[in-house]
């Protein structure tokens, strides 16, 4: 594997592992506050429905129940409402909440503990919250209500925060990479350059001081320094042998 390749492979693995564990944490402190908003708009909804719904729970008028849980049908993010007995039987719900089958255990615990209680669950494959308040008079307890809300938001919220994520990631490693490569080649640049003056003889250019690129230098210089001296070490042969050989024709020469 060439060492672009490697060094790609190496960034892409790294801010995909750090965006991921960051993109997790920021989904998990939204996720947080969005279910906090969720429970305190339920428990708003609730206080502000409890006195009309004791009073329908006393009258015990099924048609008027029905009509009063069916007002919230049209909301977005509301699922609906339901009002239960003392028993936690269900009286009247929200018309297009035909989803909920069994009454959810939040409304027992509610009806058991005599305070509000919230959960989120699922029902008919749909992610819903549900905050249940018991409705009671001083001698006895009447019932419940329930406010049911959507919130599906955790799916879209996770891939939203997927997108963000890889797009952060492909950002960070190709401005990455850019940074590197022309820093790098900058570096191999000069480096090539002093070598290139070294061999020819010519004032070799300053090279980088950096500390990353210290060790390189510092062998470079070595190498230069080896090949210098080898090359004067060569000159100084040639030399001699050169003055060895004329002194050996000059003899021969004599002799004659």
């Amino acid at each position: 594997m060439r060492f672009s390749s490697r060094l790609v492979l190496s960034l892409l693995g790294g801010v995909a592992a750090i965006s991921l564990i960051f993109a997790i944490y920021q989904a998990a402190l939204e996720m947080h506050s969005l279910r906090d908003e969720v429970q305190k708009q339920s428990l708003v909804l609730a206080e502000s429905q409890r006195r009309t719904a004791e009073q329908l729970l006393l009258a015990s008028s099924a048609d008027d129940l029905q009509t009063h849980v069916d007002q919230f049908r049209s909301q977005e993010q509301l699922a609906g409402v339901a009002l239960y007995d003392a028993t936690g039987r269900p009286l009247a719900m929200t018309s297009t909440m035909t989803y909920v089958q069994v009454t959810p255990p939040a409304v027992i615990k509610s009806l058991q503990t005599g305070h509000a209680q919230g959960e989120f669950l699922r029902q008919a494959d749909l992610s819903v919250h549900v905050l249940a308040l018991p409705i009671s008079t001083e001698t006895r307890l009447l019932g419940a209500i329930a406010i049911f809300h959507k919130v599906g938001f955790t799916g879209a919220l996770l891939w939203r925060v997927a997108r963000l994520s890889a797009v952060q990631t492909l950002l960070i490693v190709g401005v990455t990479l850019l940074l590197i490569r022309r820093s790098v080649e900058a570096y191999l640049h000069r480096i090539t350059q002093w070598l290139r003056d070294t061999h020819t003889g010519k004032t070799p250019a300053e090279l980088p001081k950096e500390a990353m690129f210290q060790p390189l230098a510092y062998e470079v210089t070595r190498l230069a320094t080896s090949l210098n001296e080898a090359r004067a070490i060569a000159e100084e042969e040639e030399a001699r042998l050169r003055d060895t050989a004329q002194a050996l024709w000059t003899v021969l020469l004599q002799t004659r």
